[in-house]
């Protein structure tokens, strides 16, 4: 609402007067409704009206319009719920909308709309005339509403049949140009110069005024009404709407038609740049598709044209007159040869437009003959020449034509080349008797024959046509024969005789033994290499000659020195060994039978093999055989025998023990385990050793985190001579510190290239590498309880996979404990094989088996979950060392509570009887090691023996080695494996190795000198 006040309006003014100007009582202001002003109404009709309600409104129903009280407050003109003031069509304050009855419902006496109002339910204000007998006091003043909802007054006129129009103060409309109007004109109606709003009509203001054509409110000139409020005019000279162009002419030639399109090809009119434009789509008539008058060369065939190519070539098949080519006209045009423009085909070129030639079966003026084709023989030549012979021309069959008469010049009078055969000798022949009889005079060659010529003839034996002499046949054409003289392939000699006394015995050089006795040279020649029988080498035998003649000598050492055994009679001599002399075949006599000292009692000097065992020379044992292991090697040193030990106590004088061992590639000794080290547990350990054991070589220990003991249980050796190596480490990370398995690699100084721990608590125990330098460990890992634990990992330290596995709920417990010590690789390195124990309380040795490639376990066949276990039924057992042969037959080495075993099984293993019985339904074999104690490691030396090493109950090392076949000793016989004296005091044998040379090394722990505790100890024992 805008508010208008007016100082003519005071508190003096008379309340009445105020009610009926509809000012207000406390201001004096005249409200106006602001929705007027602000073109919110419209008029019934105007463009603006764009509902349905048909009442004026400018867009919907919430808009003010005729028939409706400014007071409304629904804002609806017909059936709505009006205010108390609406005076619209059927409203009221009790306005019954079911019945739209036209009578206003308002009680209130001789007020519009009472009963007796009579106008059509229409308050006053609505200008509108009686309709209907009404009775009013003239000149009296009634109160109505005002378009803006204040109160006006109205007069009843003289008639006393109506009521002025409501006079309300300040109100757009009411013909009084108020406060914020730019017009007032005392009506609604939006079409003269002032709209409804009291705002001066204008162009722009999206109300169509006078004046204008149109006025669509917005500033766009291309539409259908202009910025002018006109509606767009072709013709105008201005582009409006959508208007190509306006030129404000009606020339249709100046690129702008009369309709505002821009002209261009095809619309009909001769425009600008064009020569022509028929005003359609054919190309072929007298105006092209182009605008452009047809010619000879545009590409298009028009009328009298024979042909249109688009191109100025003259000779191709359309001339640049638009002529087609045709032969006979004269001009040589696509592929015509010629063309002489006539049909005489005895010129150079035929009627065709094909040049003439010889063969074209067209006799020219320059032709003999033409025959159309090019044989010859028929008469007429590929020349176009009668054939004749003589002509000097080769023609037909003719095989040569001179053109003369001379029969000897090499082509005869019947044009026939001269050859050998026809009886006239012709050049480069010396003969020629026209026959094939090459025994005559003259050769099949027309040569006279000869030796030499390749043709056997009468007193000729062969002729081979060459001056080989040495040859299958000779240069006088004979046959070649041993005893010819000449030497011939296959003949050693050839001195033209037959006497076979000489140095030349049937071709062949004479030698002894040929049974010919070469008289210069030769005593004798029996034919044979017997030297016992009268001929001894082409000499006759005698005495002296040293070989002994049988039945005629007893002997014959090729002298005649008496007292050396043979006589100079060849009558044999004793030698008596003892008697101080060295006789005959003796290397020595010293008189004594004493086989220890620098003479044996056969007369020989000592040595390795004799059968004598001579301690000065170093010899342990002496079996005369060159078999090694079998408890005297080939070097006459004992089996088994310890060559050199060395210990190692730590700085500490602590707990010092050797775990695992290995041969590296320069042949030095390995060694891990752990050294006790004070304050610190024991820790990492590392040793290495010269192979001659000459030095105590060099050693590190590692430090761990805290006092926990952290120890390495084996080592192998790589391709690169790096030290594999595994073993456990305590680790105080949270939430799981605890023992893990260890791993890394160190070089061949012993120092770290990198090491890593396994992912739970466990320990690692047993490690190889495969020739790929992919490295294996196994142990344990936390499960369900303890499962047996394997991973492959390479020198990179990237770990390919891990493996586990865990047996599950048993008989004896729901989670039994597996644990690795030791694994193996198949020989094609496809399968890893961890051997350990398995079980709760009494264990049970146990073999498993892991593919290389993906880590999964692989059960038997079977389905039994382990490959197999080996368990006296009241005894407890343990696997601690395995080996795969080549072939792929297993051995495991462990315990059992009576000792140590061993176990054999075949490359198929074997299966269990089910998958929980508690022992192996058959094995190949398994043996006892020992009566007491437990086997803890196992190697196999390059012969396929295999070495084992462990501890008796009594805590005494002990090694053996064993024959593969069967298990048997070899050496170590007792009971308690060797018995070695320096092995009495071992506490046990935890690592074994054997290197190239078969020689074994083991390693364990040993009763320290002084203080009470345990050294390593290191030993190289004979093969």
């Amino acid at each position: 609402m805008k508010r208008s006040c007016s100082s003519a309006f005071n508190s003096n003014t008379p309340a009445w007067l105020l009610l009926v100007l509809g000012l207000s009582l406390a201001t004096g202001c005249l409200e106006v409704d602001s929705s007027r002003a602000s073109g919110d109404a419209g008029v019934e009709g105007s463009p603006r009206d764009t509902d349905d309600d048909s009442s004026g409104s400018a867009t919907d129903e919430s808009r003010t319009s005729i028939g409706s009280s400014f007071g409304d407050d629904a804002g609806e003109g017909i059936g709505d719920s009006p205010s108390p003031l609406d005076g619209g069509i059927g409203s009221g304050a009790n306005d019954d909308e079911s019945k739209l009855d036209d009578v206003n419902d308002d009680p209130t006496p001789n007020s519009p709309g009472s009963p007796t109002d009579a106008s059509a339910g229409d308050s006053p204000d609505d200008g509108e005339g009686p309709a209907g007998s009404l009775s009013c006091v003239p000149g009296e003043a009634n109160a109505c509403t005002c378009r803006n909802g204040k109160m006006g007054a109205q007069k009843c006129a003289p008639s006393g049949t109506s009521y002025t129009v409501c006079a309300c103060a300040g109100d757009c409309g009411d013909g009084t140009m108020g406060v914020g109007e730019e017009c007032d004109d005392g009506n609604l109606s939006d079409f003269d110069f002032c709209l409804n709003t009291c705002v001066a009509a204008r162009c722009g203001d999206g109300v169509r005024g006078p004046g204008e054509a149109c006025d669509d409110g917005n500033e766009d000139d291309d539409d259908e009404c202009t910025t002018a409020c006109r509606a767009p005019t072709c013709g105008n000279g201005v582009i409006d709407g959508l208007e190509q162009c306006d030129d404000a002419n009606s020339d249709e030639t100046d690129g702008c038609l009369s309709t505002c399109i821009s002209s261009r090809c095809g619309d009909g009119n001769l425009g600008p740049g064009e020569e022509c434009d028929d005003g359609n789509s054919v190309d072929d008539d007298a105006c092209s598709n182009a605008c452009v008058l047809p010619y000879c060369g545009d590409g298009v065939v028009n009328g009298g044209e024979g042909c249109d190519d688009g191109n100025r070539v003259d000779d191709d098949e359309c001339s640049n007159a638009c002529a087609i080519a045709s032969c006979g006209n004269g001009k040589v045009e696509s592929n015509e040869a010629c063309d002489d423009g006539n049909d005489d085909d005895t010129d150079t070129c035929l009627s065709t437009c094909v040049a003439a030639r010889c063969g074209d079966g067209v006799k020219a003026s320059n032709e003999e003959c033409d025959d159309g084709n090019t044989q010859s023989g028929d008469g007429c030549s590929v020349q176009c020449k009668t054939s004749v012979c003589g002509n000097g021309v080769v023609e037909d069959a003719e095989e040569c034509d001179d053109g003369n008469t001379t029969q000897t010049d090499g082509c005869l009078n019947t044009c026939v080349a001269a050859r050998c055969g026809d009886g006239i000798v012709g050049p480069g022949e010396e003969c020629d008797d026209g026959n094939t009889n090459n025994d005559d005079a003259c050769g099949n060659g027309c040569l006279p024959v000869s030796c030499g010529d390749k043709i056997v003839q009468a007193g000729e034996e062969c002729d081979d046509g060459n001056t080989v002499n040495d040859d299958s046949c000779s240069n006088n054409c004979k046959l070649a024969v041993c005893g010819d003289g000449i030497l011939h392939a296959g003949e050693e000699c050839d001195d033209g005789n037959t006497n076979d006394t000489d140095a030349c015995v049937a071709c062949k050089n004479a030698i002894c033994g040929d049974s010919h006795v070469q008289t210069s040279k030769e005593q004798c020649d029996d034919g044979n290499a017997d030297d016992t029988d009268a001929c001894v080498t082409c000499q006759l035998a005698k005495c002296g000659d040293g070989h002994v003649r049988a039945g005629e000598e007893e002997c014959d050492d090729g002298n005649t020195d008496p007292g050396d055994g043979c006589e100079p009679d060849c009558t044999e001599s004793l030698a008596v060994c003892g008697n101080g002399e060295v006789e005959f075949d003796e290397e020595c006599d010293d008189a004594n039978f004493d086989n220890t000292d620098g003479c044996t009692e056969t007369c020989h000097f000592p040595t390795c093999g004799d059968g004598f065992v001579q301690p000065a020379n170093g010899e342990d044992c002496d079996d005369e055989n060159d078999v090694d292991g079998d408890g005297c090697n080939t070097d006459c040193i004992t089996s088994g025998k310890i060559l050199w030990h060395k210990t190692y106590n730590g700085p500490d004088n602590g707990h010092d023990d050797g775990r695992g061992i290995a041969i590296n590639l320069d042949g030095d000794v390995i060694v891990v385990g752990a050294s006790e080290v004070t304050g610190k547990a024991q820790e990492m350990f590392l040793w290495r050793l010269p192979p001659d054991g000459s030095s105590d070589g060099t050693s590190r220990t590692l430090d761990g985190v805290g006092a926990h003991n952290d120890i390495l249980n084996d080592v192998a050796i790589t391709s690169t001579n790096q030290l594999a190596v595994v073993g456990t480490y305590y680790t105080e990370s949270t939430p799981n510190p605890g023992n893990r398995p260890y791993y890394g690699i160190f070089n061949s100084t012993l120092n770290l290239d990198w090491s890593d721990i396994g992912p739970d608590s466990g320990i690692g125990n047993g490690v190889v590498v495969d020739g790929s330098d992919n490295v294996y460990i196994t142990g344990s890992i936390a499960g369900t309880s303890t499962d047996v634990w394997v991973r492959r990992f390479g020198l990179d330290q990237q770990v390919a996979w891990s493996g586990s596995f865990d047996y599950g709920k048993n008989s004896s417990c729901d989670n039994p404990s597996e644990t690795g010590y030791a694994l193996a690789l198949s020989a094609d390195g496809s399968f890893a094989y961890p051997v350990g124990s398995y079980g709760c309380g009494t264990v049970s040795g146990c073999l498993w088996r892991f593919n290389t490639t993906t880590g999964e376990y692989v059960a038997n066949s079977d389905g039994c979950t382990r490959m197999w276990r080996q368990r006296d039924v009241s005894q407890s057992t343990a696997s601690r060392g395995v080996v795969v042969a080549p072939e792929g037959d297993v051995f495991v080495a462990g315990s059992i509570s009576s000792g140590g075993h061993l176990w054999h099984y075949r490359s198929t293993l074997c299966h269990l009887s089910s998958c929980h019985s508690p022992n192996c339904a058959s094995s190949d074999w398994d043996v006892s090691v020992s009566t007491t104690g437990a086997i803890q490691a196992m190697a196999r030396a390059p012969d396929g023996t295999l070495v084992v090493g462990g501890a008796t109950s009594s805590n005494t090392g002990g090694v053996r080695k064993l024959d593969p076949s069967n298990g048997g000793p070899m050496w170590g016989t007792s009971s308690t494996f060797t018995g070695d004296d320096d092995l009495t005091h071992t506490a046990g044998i935890y690592g074994v190795a054997v290197d190239p040379a078969g020689y074994v090394y083991v390693t364990g722990s040993t009763a320290a000198a002084t203080g009470g505790n345990r050294d390593i100890w290191v030993a190289k024992l004979a093969p």
